[in-house]
This record gives C-alpha cells, structure tokens and sequence, in this order.
C-alpha cells in the first residue's frame, strides 16, 4: 500500500450534471464536493471542465458531446487567453519567485501580449457614455476596446485609474513570436 502522502491531485473536474467538484489523486481515488452554487450559466453549453496539472491540460466538454483543447486552439493561434489585472494581482501573491517567474512567463506565452483593460476604467466609460447617450448628447471621446495588444499602464488618477496607452494598437504577431 502506497504512502498517502506522496499522492498528489493530478485532476480536477467541474461537472455541471451533478453539481460537483471531483478531486483525482495520482492513485486514480476521488474526493467529491457540491457546488455551493453553480458556477455555469443556465445559458452555458458548457457540461464539464478538466484541469490537469500534471499534463497541463484545461478541456471543456460541451452539451453536445464535443471536447475543446484550450492549449491546443492557443498553439494553432486559433484563440488567445487575454490577461488581466487579475492574473497580475494572483501571481505576485505567489511566495516563490521561480513559481512566480514561470507562472508570469506561461501567462505571457498563452495571451500572446493581448490583456484586458483595467475593469474600472472600461465600466467608467461604459456609464459615461451611457449617461451622455440618456442625455442626448454626442460622444466625441474615442471609446477604447476592451482588450488590446497595446502596452498599458494604470495610473492612479482622482476619481479612480486611468490607463495609459504606450503604444499604438499593432498586430500581436508584430509584438510576439
């Protein structure tokens, strides 16, 4: 009999069916825990999400049967996986530099340069312009998308952060290779 300390989880499942998180260990044993809510859609096509640490693997199983290989549509250029604040904020919170590094560099790698602007500053817009088309008048900013391959920086401002663009949108296979 194997020591149980040496499992590890190489496996977790999100399974909209059953309302269920499944935990696999490396010894093929699960550990089964309900959603406290669900966390699909009632829209969501979405039946169940894998993630494989061991063979770094994200696979979304669809209603229809059909399996969808996010590393692999990356590779192929087919999607991007933007980043966001949020990516940045979880990876300097890591305690390992190594794991910070490596983590910060898969990121890089899989959003090919593209990221999300800062939530904040994409909601202010968003009302602003939705006040100015309630009043009646014209817009004459230039309405910024929401994700970008242009380098950014937030820059704390009165009233909230204001993003900075470095550059000027380009095409990310100029940026990247």
């Amino acid at each position: 009999m194997r020591d149980q300390s040496t499992e590890r989880i190489v496996r977790l499942t999100l399974d909209r069916g059953t309302d269920t998180f499944f935990f696999t260990r490396s010894d093929g044993k699960e550990a089964r825990f309900p959603f406290r809510r669900s966390s699909f859609e009632e829209t969501s096509t979405l039946a169940r999400l894998h993630f494989s640490g061991e063979f770094n693997v994200v696979v979304a199983e669809t209603a229809y049967g059909d399996s969808i290989y996010f590393e692999q549509l990356v590779s192929e250029r087919r999607i991007v996986l933007p980043a966001s604040a949020g990516h940045y904020a979880e990876t300097g919170k890591r305690f390992s530099n190594e794991k910070r590094y490596k983590l910060a560099l898969t990121i890089l790698q899989q959003s090919r340069g593209w990221q999300m602007r800062d939530a904040l500053e994409v909601r202010r817009q968003e009302i602003r312009r939705a006040l100015l088309r309630d009043a009646g008048t014209a817009d004459t900013q230039k309405v910024s998308a929401v994700f970008t391959s242009r380098l950014i920086l937030s820059t704390p401002q009165p009233g909230g952060t204001r993003d900075t663009h470095l550059q000027q949108d380009c095409p990310p296979s100029t940026l990247w290779h």
